[in-house]
């Protein structure tokens, strides 16, 4: 088990580099996580219980590591991202604009490092550009909500703590469902946040404003 977690934050830390993680990887969504402890009870041919089955304790104690390792890692982009570009930005444009822009910025900013990460893994240029695209929206889509909780809290410690959950989470979910589609399910869930979060924050300027 102390090889599997070691290798799956080996693996992980390497994909951390590009910015979010199983992101990276809308199409392969099982595959960063291959060595990571699942909660697998039996074996899948014969139904019988796996001898190397992690129990929920260990999954549990992995993913706060995974967690932890984030927050003092991608975590502190948020000085940047949030605590200086995001500030700049949102006088006069508000948390949709100003997300918007971030999340170009920082989808651009991590390209080379995912198209390299991409190609160590052996994906064809279909699959690169695909995930790229994947990526990106996932990102920007991110910056716009984080730019929500920014422009009400300016608070760049809350912003790193959301910008590591976001990260575990698809590694939960793949975890948990082995084979799920964890990247596109967590692009959907961002989308479908910041798309309701925008549309209530203009039928509240126009009731304002009437």
């Amino acid at each position: 088990m102390s090889a599997q977690l070691s290798g799956a934050v080996d693996e992980r830390s390497n994909v951390l580099a590009a910015g979010s993680a199983v992101l990276l990887r809308p199409f392969e969504t099982s595959s960063p996580a291959r060595n990571a402890p699942r909660r697998k009870t039996s074996d899948d041919l014969t139904g019988t219980r796996s001898a190397d089955a992690p129990s929920w304790g260990q999954l549990v104690g992995f993913l706060i590591a995974f967690f932890t390792l984030q927050l003092v890692t991608s975590g502190t982009e948020e000085i940047g991202w949030r605590g200086y570009l995001t500030e700049k930005l949102l006088p006069g444009r508000g948390f949709w604009d100003a997300g918007w822009l971030v999340g170009v910025v920082w989808a651009v900013w991590h390209l080379p490092v995912a198209t390299m990460i991409f190609l160590q893994q052996g994906m064809v240029h279909l699959q690169i550009a695909g995930s790229l695209v994947g990526f990106a929206m996932g990102i920007v889509a991110m910056a716009i909500l984080q730019a929500w909780f920014y422009e009400r809290t300016r608070s760049v410690f809350l912003n790193m703590v959301i910008h590591a959950a976001f990260n575990t989470l698809p590694l939960t979910l793949v975890l948990l469902w082995e084979g799920s589609p964890a990247a596109v399910l967590t692009n959907l869930l961002l989308w479908a946040v910041v798309i309701y979060i925008q549309a209530r924050s203009q039928r509240t300027a126009r009731a304002t404003a009437a």
